[in-house]
């Protein structure tokens, strides 16, 4: 079951993604509406309810209902992943994601589509067997970058 960004917050989720320079201006056509915007993300992949290493990969696309990345690691459909979206003014937005497409472009680099599968806030259960204060220690550790 998937779930969808409320309109405020992808707006506020735009107005800090939107104001990095654009790494190239490329577009693709897809089915369902998506802003290309191309900014530096942190994701930390979930595996048996418990999350990984943080990374950060590049966007690729938004919509309200998931996100279009590039990234260093391999990944397969039905993986899940944290994904934190800045915000101005506010908490970042933490969302559970499921990969549901997968495209090797490189050596070491993959495009990743996914949906948002719920919204993790630190005032309620996650859906997901995830240590809130574990997930806010490792959001404070800086993510290893993507490879060139």
């Amino acid at each position: 079951m998937a779930t969808h960004l409320k309109s405020q917050h992808l707006a506020e989720v735009l107005s800090i993604l939107l104001a990095a320079p654009p790494v190239n201006s490329g577009a693709e056509k897809r089915r369902a509406t998506r802003i290309q915007v191309e900014a530096p993300v942190t994701i930390w992949p979930v595996k048996e309810g418990s999350h990984g290493t943080p990374a950060t990969v590049l966007t690729r696309d938004i919509s309200y209902s998931g996100i279009g990345i590039l990234q260093a690691r391999p990944a397969a459909t039905d993986d899940q992943f944290i994904l934190r979206l800045p915000r101005p003014k506010a908490e970042p937005i933490l969302l559970l994601c499921q990969v549901t497409y997968v495209k090797t472009l490189a050596d070491n680099l993959y495009g990743v589509g996914a949906l948002y599968v719920s919204v993790l806030e630190k005032s309620k259960e996650p859906r997901v067997e995830i240590s809130m204060p574990k997930l806010a220690e490792a959001m404070k550790q800086t993510p290893a970058a993507v490879p060139a």
